[in-house]
């Protein structure tokens, strides 16, 4: 059942009845470094897909020229070639491609999210979380609240030291940073047996508490780490060896986000995957009732 569930999170698709819309991007593309002239391409994300972005090769005439519309339900990163832009539907996007500088002009302006976001990146987590198989969840815990300052000290330094940025480019910088960091946290395995008996469930509700519960919307600006983050969470929870340490309302709360997101139309290639969002919540509930119960 654990594996059918990794497999869902994995797949999950459309969720029918939502209004798509699009983005237009257009431009020309020259000079482009050795290690990027294989990346020809868009990509843009499912926001509970994890690892499959929909790829979405460019064309570009003799003179480097494309124009390509990318699906968007609402306002997310979408990879350029190489460079990573938040982009919203409904708008025009004007790229200018020049090795490895770029600029861009959207038809809400100078002033829009993207150009800020892009002028002024926010930042990110910077911890290998990974790493510290080996450590305890305290240990681990103490590590994700500093992180955790740390980011927001940074962005808050950027934020002050360029008067012209607005709110709402903070509320991205303090959602995404946040996003960074339950990604790399949620990469944390546990590989000693001795680290395992010493996990009290602290460092999971903290992630529960300060990233599931609290998630901005819209969801799709997380791009593929939601479905990455709730993978990984969720499969942390049904491990058997955490019965007792979790608060299995957690449960429901990952599932609701996961009916909640909005998700672009399917590619040809996820299709032949495709489920029910609903089947998720009743094989989670399912499972609920079984760890519930204490079956072995």
């Amino acid at each position: 059942m654990k594996r059918q569930l990794i497999t869902i999170l994995l797949a999950l698709v459309a969720i029918a009845g939502q209004a798509q819309t699009s983005a237009l991007i257009r431009g020309r593309i020259v000079n482009l470094p050795e290690w990027a002239r294989n990346q020809l391409s868009v990509d843009y994300y499912n926001p509970l897909q994890a690892y499959f972005p929909t790829w979405v090769p460019l064309e570009l005439d003799s003179q480097g020229r494309f124009e390509v519309e990318v699906p968007l339900s609402d306002i997310s990163p979408v990879c350029v070639v190489y460079k990573y832009l938040l982009l919203k539907p409904g708008e025009t996007y004007d790229v200018e491609l020049d090795g490895e500088s770029i600029k861009l002009t959207s038809s809400s302006g100078e002033g829009s999210l993207t150009n800020e976001v892009l002028n002024h990146e926010p930042a990110v987590c910077d911890v290998d979380f990974y790493k510290m198989e080996d450590k305890t969840d305290a240990f681990v815990l103490d590590v994700v609240e500093k992180e955790l300052k740390r980011l927001e000290a940074a962005n808050d330094s950027i934020y002050k030291a360029n008067s012209g940025l607005s709110q709402q480019w903070r509320e991205y910088a303090e959602n995404n940073a946040l996003a960074s960091l339950a990604d790399e946290l949620v990469q944390r395995k546990y590989v000693k047996p001795s680290v395992r008996q010493s996990a009290d469930g602290k460092l999971w509700q903290w992630l529960h508490d300060n990233f599931i519960c609290q998630l901005h919307r819209p969801y799709s600006l997380f791009g593929d780490r939601l479905g990455y983050i709730i993978l990984y969470y969720t499969e942390e929870l049904l491990d058997p060896r955490t019965r007792s340490n979790i608060n299995l309302r957690s449960f429901d709360t990952a599932i609701n986000i996961a009916l909640e997101a909005p998700s672009p139309v399917p590619s040809p290639e996820e299709e032949g995957s495709s489920c029910d969002l609903k089947t998720l919540r009743t094989m989670l509930q399912e499972y609920k009732t079984l760890v519930e119960s204490d079956v072995p």
